[in-house]
């Protein structure tokens, strides 16, 4: 992609995508690594905020739905 097909986003858009709790939650992990992350890690990593459980005691299912 280009810089010529960049199209910044509508602030409504913005909002709207950010409305979502899981959405936020991955940006903000997200922005606090510098390293690449793999998508189990980062379905892990939300699936424990939003059970509010550390990692390594989430369940199956947990994981599972977030991902």
């Amino acid at each position: 992609m280009s810089d010529s097909d960049y199209q910044p986003l509508s602030q409504d858009l913005v909002f709207d995508l950010l409305s979502n709790s899981r959405r936020r939650f991955v940006l903000h992990y997200l922005k606090q690594t510098d390293e690449p992350v793999r998508l189990s890690e980062l379905a892990a990593e939300i699936a424990a905020i939003e059970n509010d459980v550390p990692v390594d005691e989430l369940t199956s299912q947990q994981r599972k739905r977030t991902y």
